[in-house]
């Protein structure tokens, strides 16, 4: 396992790494739906917002073998 790596990205990207998941696909959750969850993801995120970048730990575990 890697140490932790502070990740940096603004609100807009980090919606954009949501979305990129295929539960959360804005095609798969449609306009409505998907502007609703912006806007409360926004909202959660807001108090550990810094000038509109949100940060987060990264972590990989890399797994070295044969399949």
């Amino acid at each position: 396992e890697t140490g932790a790596h502070m990740a940096c990205q603004s609100l807009e990207r980090y919606l954009d790494l949501l979305h990129s998941r295929s539960s959360l696909s804005r095609a798969r959750l449609g306009v409505a739906a998907s502007r609703a969850f912006d806007a409360e993801v926004a909202q959660l995120v807001a108090g550990h917002l810094d000038a509109r970048e949100i940060r987060y730990p990264v972590t990989a575990v890399l797994t070295w073998g044969r399949v």
